[in-house]
């Protein structure tokens, strides 16, 4: 716990202008009402908001408390070095740095920088050198400046590549004076609206390509000057010799990292460490295929996990303090926990009707997430993952759990962190694993890190948020009794040497002598290489061995077969993705790889159903298939087959079934259903009348039939069809037609006997959602009763939306008044998908036959603004006097809410009825919103705001999308999957629509977050209270 006396600005009692008496001593905080006035302005002085005094980098050391028994040491700081957010080291050891000095602001107008006004330019490329060997940085030079906003650097070819958005840069110097006499503009482009959000991240991969993030701000990049592609939703990588790009898996934050394998991790503010599970590549391959989620949370304690800080709030923090404060007597202390917490001093208060008020206690501003990749310290230590929160003051450590293909990150330190500073200042945004196995750390060292825009004004006018810009500091992380290791930097010896490099326990020494050998192309090195790979006993170095001779164009087939026998499964499936090369000329690899089928490593198979999919041999599908009813429940190598099925979807589905113990396989029939959906998304119709007459074989059990039909049913709507439709084709034998009414007739039977269980009876429902709307429609209504149970009612309206009869809406609208408020949901949902069912609704809104209360906020809201202006224009005329657009006003108005006591078990309900669709806390609600695990990180006052006002500060991932398809379709929601080929929206109830590129005609960003505008019409005022506490009481487990 810190003392907080210690402070400089934080010993004194002062009287706060609203009538009450603040005092701060001896580690708390307490606030006294003096007197009782409302209403009350919220103003700020500047005797409020003392400066944070700087510690000089004589004395920071002390100020840092590290587990382990590791330390810190200065390896350089101001003047030397000055706003480090990125790093790298030339083959040489010097460390080229990038100052990114223009940070908070833009040089030009952006939407959340709408004046400008930054430091135009302001950017430098630094180069540091220890020049007499003792650990510490003692020469500094400009390389290069007149940069706006660098973010990323790295080494190739005796120059850097330089991240500066809107550029990548590649500079070098020629002339030998450590000044860039190089620059050239590789790519332009990238965005700059957002500063926390931009492009970042450059590292080299195993594969001889530079990665790296690009971050959230959308736009259409130029390759020397030529148009190349949108960068929204993926990262990049690109091989530098040739500058050919490739679209990857990506579109996070600010950090960007790879462990020893090549397994990339990102991250963003309050999810402080992703996995990247599918590479772009093989989603991109199969266009009828939409893959789950390509990047995973991996953390066991939440994304937004809990943080253990050592410095106290800042002042800025405590005005936040004051303005909940004031209406109650309570005192801030910190608990054995190393949480701030509020704790009433009038004893008959509920504990959970105080809030906290500080953002302190989980992860706000997670960054620069990087893998340990070196040998300096315990073995222990290797692999894990280290992530700064700037916020925090700190640097949190995991330890990274890598058996299966989806890691587990756990919190590697209890109840406190690896690195933390009673400094405010101390910012670490990144790290680098350096030439002696080390770890450093990158320290902005700013007085305030955070965005301008999630700041209040009135407190922004006191904030000085440039302050720091001639300031930084980089730390090397030093273990206990560690000894220093004499470093033989790859620069200094001959090409002998490096290939020997390739087998060093510090991934520097190996990745830059791989680097150098690539570089170079001497194709006479190839022996060396050679021999190294079949004599080291190192996994690693088999491993760089491989990818080296594979960059110089010398990887033969007798090296892949040998890859294929290693007997370390992750060299393995390196040598499984290196044979695709081989693929088409080589029987001998074919075979090899087939004989790996029965593999029981979860890392082979994977990348052995990937690699499978790049050959067209129908031994490879028929691997694909046994691999299919052999692979078990593991969903990721479920993704990897069905990814390598492409047009072979066909194929495989015969080949499963004649598999004599396919169909007692549990997992089958969802990768069957699968497979038909994808048959049912191909552009020509030969395939799904070829299953047609596979499915309806006698041989086929009637419940595999109908997941069958319900899978091609679900492709073919995909691509803006139906099966009603397919089966007038000309080329569909006449007998199909009857053969399938009757599977109809027989799931309206199901659907209807309450003997069957009620899964079946749903399956049945929901399959009746392919079938001719005439058969269709009388079962279907049936269900609409408000008689009948739920799910079943549910079924039936999802079956009757994807029906095209222009009867549809008003056979929804028929029972309205008998149903739930969650069967409404769903109706309206139904109806908002198609402009015809619109119209009916709104008229039936203006006739009073329902009301507009009836009629949920988000759902006012997305009519209200429908792409089409006659609905928009209806709508508008329905619901816009309803809310005040005047969003400060209506916050404002409100405040007096901060002052109720709230319930925690009626706020609970209220979630539950107008929260719980989008958001979830424990078993209550869909998680489809911002993770509310972090919910400590924010006051009263800040989550009044997001429910009054949910677009002031919408993060760009949870914006509404507005997409039209070529068939006239509409689908709101946000974007959670981006592919080259297709899109998933998901909106409220965490429901999904898959919607194919081909099949888009428009996709506008409404620029609006999914939570409706208005709340304060369906909530009173104590209502707002009390779900204030109840979020306020959410704990993380």
């Amino acid at each position: 716990m810190i003392d907080l006396r210690t402070i400089p600005w934080m010993g004194f009692c002062r009287w706060l202008g609203t009538g009450a008496v603040v005092c701060m001593v001896g580690g708390l905080v307490s606030v006294t009402r003096a007197t009782e006035t409302k209403p009350r302005e919220r103003k700020v002085t500047k005797e409020e908001m003392p400066r944070i005094v700087a510690t000089e980098p004589a004395n920071v050391l002390k100020t840092f408390q590290q587990a382990r028994g590791f330390q810190l040491e200065l390896v350089a700081s101001e003047p030397l070095v000055a706003d480090p957010v990125a790093a790298c080291f030339d083959e040489m050891g010097r460390m080229y740095v990038a100052e990114m000095h223009g940070y908070p602001f833009s040089q030009e107008p952006t939407k959340l920088n709408p004046d400008g006004g930054g430091l135009s330019n302001a950017g430098i490329i630094r180069v540091l050198e220890d020049t007499d060997g003792d650990g510490r940085m003692d020469r500094s030079e400009v390389f290069a400046d007149q940069i706006s906003w660098p973010t990323s650097v790295c080494c190739y070819r005796g120059g850097i590549f330089v991240l500066a958005p809107q550029y990548l840069y590649y500079l070098k110097d020629t002339d030998g004076d450590n000044r860039a006499d190089v620059r050239e503009v590789v790519l332009s482009g990238f965005g700059r609206d957002n500063v926390q959000s931009v492009t970042n991240g450059l590292q080299w991969g195993i594969d001889n390509r530079i990665y790296f993030a690009a971050g959230r701000n959308p736009k259409e990049l130029l390759h020397r000057k030529q148009p190349l592609f949108s960068t929204n939703g993926f990262d990049l990588k690109f091989d530098p010799m040739t500058e050919e790009f490739e679209r990857i898996t990506g579109g996070l934050q600010f950090g960007h990292t790879m462990d020893d394998w090549g397994t990339r991790f990102v991250c963003s503010n309050s999810n402080h460490i992703q996995q990247v599970i599918f590479r772009e590549r093989y989603l991109a391959r199969n266009p009828y295929y939409v893959a789950p989620n390509a990047i995973r949370s991996i953390a066991t304690d939440g994304s937004s996990a809990r943080v253990f800080r050592a410095s106290p709030p800042e002042p800025w923090r405590i005005i936040r303090q004051k303005w909940r404060a004031e209406a109650k007597g309570y005192k801030l202390v910190l608990n054995k926990e190393g949480i701030w917490e509020f704790r009433p001093l009038d004893p008959t208060l509920k504990t959970e009707g105080i809030p906290t008020e500080y953002p302190v206690g989980y992860f706000t501003s997670a960054t620069g997430v990087t893998i340990y990749r070196g040998n300096a310290y315990p073995k222990e230590f290797r692999g894990n993952a280290f992530i700064g929160d700037v916020g925090g003051n700190l640097v949190h450590r995991k330890r990274i759990y890598n058996k299966d293909i989806v890691y587990q990150a756990e919190r590697a330190d209890a109840g406190e962190e690896f690195v933390r500073s009673s400094d405010n200042w101390f910012r670490p945004v990144n790290f680098v694993n350096a030439p002696d196995g080390t770890l450093f750390v990158l320290d902005m060292y700013r007085e305030t890190v955070e965005h301008p825009y999630s700041i209040p004004d009135a407190i922004k006018e006191f904030l000085h948020l440039t302050s720091g810009k001639e300031r930084g500091r980089i730390y090397r992380l030093v273990s206990p009794g560690m000894k220093r290791i004499e470093v033989q930097f790859p620069g200094k010896l001959n090409q002998e040497q490096q290939v020997r490099q390739l087998g060093s326990d510090n991934g520097w020494i190996r990745y830059t002598a791989q680097r150098l050998l690539w570089e170079q192309s001497d194709r006479r090195i190839v022996p060396l290489i050679e021999k190294f790979l079949a004599s080291t006993d190192r996994p690693l170095g088999r491993l760089h061995a491989l990818y080296t001779l594979k960059g110089l164009n010398a990887l033969k087939k007798s090296h892949v077969l040998r890859g294929l026998k290693d007997p370390h499964p992750r060299v393995k499936a390196h040598a499984v993705r290196l044979a695709e090369s081989f693929l088409r000329h080589s029987p001998e690899v074919l075979e090899s790889l087939l004989d790996l089928c029965d593999d029981n490593n979860k890392h082979v198979l994977f990348q052995l159903a990937f690699t499978l999919g790049e050959s067209r041999d129908d031994r490879a599908i028929r691997g694909l298939a046994g691999m299919a009813v052999r692979v078990g429940d593991h969903p990721e190598i479920q993704s990897a087959l069905l990814s390598s099925a492409g047009e072979s979807a066909g194929r495989l589905i015969d080949l499963i079934i004649r598999d004599g113990n396919a169909l007692s396989k549990n997992h089958v029939p969802q990768i069957l259903a699968q497979l038909a959906s994808m048959i049912g998304t191909y552009p020509e119709t030969t395939s799904a009348v070829g299953l047609l007459s596979d499915v309806t074989s006698p041989q086929v059990p009637l419940a595999l039939q109908q997941r069958l039909l319900a899978g091609l049913g679900e492709g073919l709507s995909r691509r803006g069809t139906s099966l009603s439709v397919l089966l007038e084709e000309d080329q569909v034998p006449k007998k199909f037609r009857g053969q399938l009414a009757d599977r109809f007739r027989h799931a309206a039977r199901v659907a209807k006997d309450d003997q069957y269980p009620l899964d079946d009876r749903t399956a049945a429902i929901q399959f009746l959602g392919f079938a001719d709307w005439i058969l269709a429609r009388e079962p279907l209504r049936m269900f609409l009763s408000p008689q009948v149970l739920q799910p079943l009612q549910m079924a039936a309206v999802q079956s009757m939306a994807v029906q095209d009869s222009d009867q549809v809406g008003d056979d929804l609208l028929q029972e309205w008044s008998g149903y739930s408020p969650r069967v409404r949901r769903s109706v309206v949902d139904a109806i908002l998908s198609r402009s015809d069912r619109i119209q009916i609704l709104l008229t039936a809104i203006e006739s009073d036959f329902i009301k507009p209360s009836e009629i949920e906020r988000d759902k006012k809201q997305t009519l209200m603004n429908h792409p089409q202006a006659a609905i928009r224009s209806r709508s508008r005329n329905l619901f816009d006097s309803e809310v005040n657009s005047n969003r400060a006003e209506v916050v404002n108005n409100f405040q007096d809410v901060l002052d109720i006591q709230g319930d925690v078990e009626r706020g609970k309900k209220v979630f539950g009825e107008k929260c719980a669709i989008c958001h979830q806390v424990g078993d209550i609600g869909y998680r489809v919103a911002p993770n509310l695990s972090s919910v400590q990180n924010k006051s009263p006052e800040d989550l009044l705001i997001a429910i009054l006002d949910p677009n002031r500060e919408a993060q760009p991932n949870f914006n509404v999308y507005t997409l039209v398809t070529g068939q006239g379709r509409v689908y709101t929601g946000i974007i959670v999957t981006e592919t080259t080929n297709s899109l998933t929206l998901q909106r409220a109830e965490a429901k999904q629509d898959v919607i194919f590129r081909m099949n888009i005609d428009t996709l506008t960003s409404t620029g609006m977050s999914l939570m409706p505008e208005g709340l304060e019409k369906d909530l009173s005022r104590q209502d707002l209270a009390d779900v204030i506490s109840f979020v306020k009481s959410i704990r993380t487990p």
